[in-house]
């Protein structure tokens, strides 16, 4: 389909989509003043229905409140008025066939007047429903009670007949606590507004028939004309510049030929931006006819360089190789450094060990010359206090000594007066005797006794010296003890000291051996870089050589314009 026909199709389609909206706006504008006015003529009828039922009810309840008065003045009690009013309320009738009545409920339900049907009187109809569920009873009191209103129902127009909709009003009778009400059947109105909707409709149908008709003409004359100018003004322009296209596309590949440009309209200057296009694609081609001799050039030196580059990226490929094997070399004695440095931590580790158990025994050995420190002064205290007593011991035998010898002069004074007494002295004699003689053994005893005291003396003083001597030696021993211990904490720190570094070491060679092992995968990436670069540069090689042939093809064909 050529671009006049398009045109000509988009006009076509456009008049007849605006007819078609306005027609279709026509319709709803129609339908829209049938359905308003149908409303309104629905509205006034039923308005003129409940006026209607209005006017009876104030009219009969205003009856009803005159005739109240009336009796309740001449003094008659609620129930000789409610049978005046039921009787004037029964009388009452209106329509042209008489079958409009009033009735009458308390606000409980109970039926006070039923004109229709006196069975009902007296009975609570307050639960009554129609055939929608409606209550329409309780409905007619409670808005009788607000002050009156209307409700709507269905309710049969004969006994067992079918429910016609109907219309009720009612207002309330304050003396006796009533509520008055009529109704009346609005079956009829419902028929005229089905008669009057069925004419609205058939209108509206015909409006819109002529609207379309009307729309149609009108479309088809704007096609028309719009055809004719599309002709003279679109399409006869665009075939003579068409012909100028072939011209210019059939000949000799000549830019410098241009479109003719006769007028000042939107295809004269898309003839006139033609103009500038060819004249851009000449001097495009004449830069492309530069650019592609540069291109064979640049091709040509691309190749050579590319050749040189492929044979440095071997040597590196080399180098890298060497590289590699010398780093594998690295690894391996670094994992054997690492090794040995792991061993020399081990053994710094068990040494400190050793030498925090000997710390430990050493500090168990000093508690225990501290104890035998403290058990020797404690005996060399003892030993003291036993030689002082010695002492007083000595001091009592020498009292003992002094009553020996004075016993032993006492001894010799009685045998000397014994012997004065002559006879009658003997027995005194021999008492005497015994006396010296058992002064003579206390003497003796006792000499025994300070030799033997005078032993165990030197020998309590021997050995308090030597316990002194050990007491001493002890208290050398843990100072000794002491120093050692301190020179054992100080080989301690430094043997810690030293496996921390010994730790740190092997750290670090396991750092270096990573490092190394990176430095490994860094080089044959490079190794695998330097590879593909190697296949790359071929590859450029190969294009260059490519691109070279391509220029030559594409100097041929844009030797074939004329710039």
């Amino acid at each position: 389909m050529n671009i006049s026909m398009r045109v000509i199709l988009t006009v076509v389609i456009s008049v007849c989509f605006l007819g078609f909206a306005d027609s279709m706006l026509s319709k709803r504008s129609i339908e829209k003043i049938t359905d308003d006015f149908f409303i309104e003529y629905e509205k006034t009828m039923y308005d003129e229905k409940k006026s209607k039922l209005k006017d009876i009810v104030l009219t009969t309840k205003s009856m009803m409140e005159s005739i109240y008065q009336e009796e309740k003045n001449l003094g008659k009690t609620d129930e000789e008025i409610v049978a005046i009013l039921k009787k004037r309320v029964n009388d009452i009738s209106y329509s042209d066939d008489k079958s409009g009545y009033i009735f009458v409920y308390k606000y409980d339900g109970t039926s006070i007047v039923m004109p229709t049907d006196k069975s009902l009187e007296g009975k609570n109809l307050i639960y009554l429903k129609d055939s929608n569920g409606v209550k329409f009873i309780e409905e007619l009191i409670e808005i009788g009670k607000k002050g009156g209103g209307l409700v709507k129902y269905s309710f049969p127009k004969v006994k067992d007949g079918q429910p016609m909709p109907k219309f009720s009003y009612s207002l309330p009778f304050e003396p006796l606590s009533w509520i008055i009400g009529t109704g009346i059947y609005v079956d009829d109105v419902e028929e005229d507004l089905k008669i009057f909707e069925d004419k609205a409709k058939m209108q509206k149908n015909k409006e819109v028939v002529n609207s379309l008709l009307i729309a149609f003409v009108i479309v088809l004359l704007i096609t028309t004309l719009n055809m004719l100018l599309i002709k003279k003004y679109i399409v006869t322009p665009l075939k003579n510049m068409i012909e100028h296209a072939k011209e210019l596309s059939s000949g000799d590949g000549d830019l410098t030929k241009k479109l003719e440009i006769r007028s000042n309209d939107e295809i004269a200057k898309m003839s006139h931006e033609i103009n500038k296009f060819i004249e851009k694609v000449r001097l495009l081609i004449a830069d492309a006819k530069n650019l592609s001799n540069e291109n064979s050039s640049i091709s040509h030196e691309l190749s050579t360089t590319s050749l040189s580059v492929g044979q440095l990226l071997e040597e590196s490929t080399v180098v890298v190789n060497n590289t590699t094997k010398q780093a594998d070399t690295m690894k391996q004695e670094m994992q054997m450094s690492i090794s040995g440095a792991k061993a020399s931590k081990d053994d710094l580790e068990e040494a400190n060990g050793f030498l925090k158990e000997a710390n430990e025994v050493i500090l168990d050995l000093m508690e225990d010359i501290k104890s035998s420190a403290l058990v020797e002064v404690e005996l060399a205290n003892k030993i003291q206090r036993l030689s002082n007593d010695t002492e007083q011991v000595k001091e009592v035998l020498l009292v003992i000594s002094d009553i020996a010898d004075q016993t032993n002069l006492l001894a010799l004074n009685a045998a000397i007066e014994a012997a004065r007494a002559g006879s009658h002295g003997r027995g005194f004699a021999v008492v005497a005797d015994e006396v010296r003689k058992l002064a003579e053994r206390t003497q003796k005893s006792l000499i025994e006794i300070n030799a033997t005291i005078n032993v165990i003396v030197q020998s309590i003083m021997d050995s308090s010296e030597q316990m002194t001597a050990n007491s001493k030696k002890v208290e050398e021993l843990s100072q000794t003890a002491i120093h050692v211990e301190s020179k054992i904490n100080s080989l301690t720190g430094i043997m810690e000291n030293a496996t921390q570094m010994a730790s740190k070491t092997v750290n670090n060679y396991i750092q270096t051996g990573n490092d190394i092992t990176q430095m490994m995968h860094k080089i044959e990436q490079v190794n695998n870089l330097t590879s593909e670069n190697a296949r790359s540069v071929e590859e450029i090689a190969g294009a260059a050589e490519h691109m070279n042939k391509m220029t030559e093809t594409l100097n041929n064909k844009l030797s074939e314009f004329r710039t």
